[in-house]
């Protein structure tokens, strides 16, 4: 089952322990701390977005049932195809 995070939430984790891996490998203490920098200002923003999350109660549109139908007309109810 494909991940239902968005991409740039995906790659926000990824970019940090690339470059912790690359610096590591290169030696490089700058690249490492950069990455361990972007890494600790991950974590700290997703702890706000998981405080407010809980403090809002708001309801993703995913976790809402669908009825079928649509609170917008659909096109063809709009322009109704020629018979």
């Amino acid at each position: 089952m494909p991940s239902r995070e968005p991409l740039r939430r995906r790659k926000s984790r990824i970019v940090p322990a690339a470059f912790l891996v690359v610096g590591h490998f290169r030696h490089d203490s700058y690249a490492e701390k950069t990455a361990l920098l972007a890494g600790e200002a991950y974590a700290d923003s997703a702890i706000v977005d998981v405080v407010m999350k809980v403090a809002t109660r708001r309801l993703r549109p995913s976790d809402i049932p669908r009825t079928g139908l649509s609170p917008t007309p659909s096109s063809t109810a709009m322009y109704p195809l020629p018979a």
